[in-house]
């Protein structure tokens, strides 16, 4: 065979120097050569897929593929080094690589751990089951998150509704929403407090009440009932004394600040 780690070498090196020495044209040299051509290309994979590798390709360098009308290049290769072997897809613009997969869905296989990682893992509609359980493993699914500009309705003057910036995270079907900065405004009537503009993504097929702490009543910090409507408010009503009884009070006194405080939080399902 001419191929050899690789190289392909001539079965004679000069046909000149043959003619050089005033040897004959041979009919068994030209066949050599041309057998060894012959048996060459066939080892060679082809443009129209008609030569398919019989054996694993092992790649000394990475492999590029350009799809699509726009020809950004798409690239497949082994990182890490014998120790920790990785394989990177990548395209060289912003688009991203999408796995699509239909028909019986896709299965990811491994005896070791496995690890996803993303600054926005968005699961959607799809389901991921996890099968092991398997001692020591550890699934680490980064959650959908965002946050919204609310404003607050409540106990205070027409026009002074207070703005701020709620925050949340879903996990599945889990939503946990929080307040890392005071939403208030001095407190004038007894009524309650209404939070709006709940995004879509996490608001309830129906209304969740919630227990929490962290809200402001005449400059104290309370327990309230929180109910996240199907509406995109979310409606607080301080909890009430009445004897031996915590009840909702329904109402904010009408004097001090009032609003959520530093800390806040609700955890509710969809």
């Amino acid at each position: 065979m001419p191929w050899n780690s690789g190289v392909y070498t001539r079965g004679y090196a000069s046909w000149v120097s043959d003619a050089n020495n005033s040897l004959p044209i041979s009919a068994t040299k030209f066949d050599t050569e041309d057998n060894d051509f012959a048996a060459g290309l066939n080892n060679c994979l082809t443009i129209d897929g008609l030569n398919k590798p019989n054996a694993t390709l092992n790649w000394a360098v990475q492999m590029n593929w350009t799809r699509g009308t726009d020809g950004n290049l798409w690239s497949l290769a082994r990182t890490g080094g014998s120790n920790n072997p990785r394989i990177q897809a990548s395209v060289l613009d912003a688009s991203g690589v999408t796995l699509a997969v239909t028909g019986g869905g896709l299965t990811l296989s491994t005896t070791a751990a496995l690890l996803l990682t993303s600054t926005g893992f968005n699961v959607g509609a799809t389901t991921v089951t996890y099968l092991g359980p398997v001692a020591g493993t550890q699934v680490d699914m980064t959650p959908d998150k965002g946050s919204w500009t609310t404003t607050l309705s409540g106990p205070w003057l027409v026009g002074n509704n207070p703005t701020g910036t709620l925050k949340w995270e879903r996990q599945g079907t889990q939503v946990t929403i929080w307040c890392d900065s005071a939403i208030t405004q001095t407190s004038i009537a007894g009524t309650a407090l209404s939070a709006s503009a709940l995004p879509a993504a996490i608001t309830p097929s129906s209304t969740r009440a919630c227990a929490c702490t962290q809200i402001e009543n005449n400059g104290s910090f309370v327990l309230a009932r929180a109910l996240v409507e199907t509406n995109n408010t979310i409606a607080i009503d301080p909890f009430g004394v009445s004897g031996s009884f915590i009840g909702v009070a329904n109402s904010f006194t009408s004097s001090g600040a009032a609003g959520i405080a530093a800390g806040w939080s609700i955890v509710y399902s969809l």
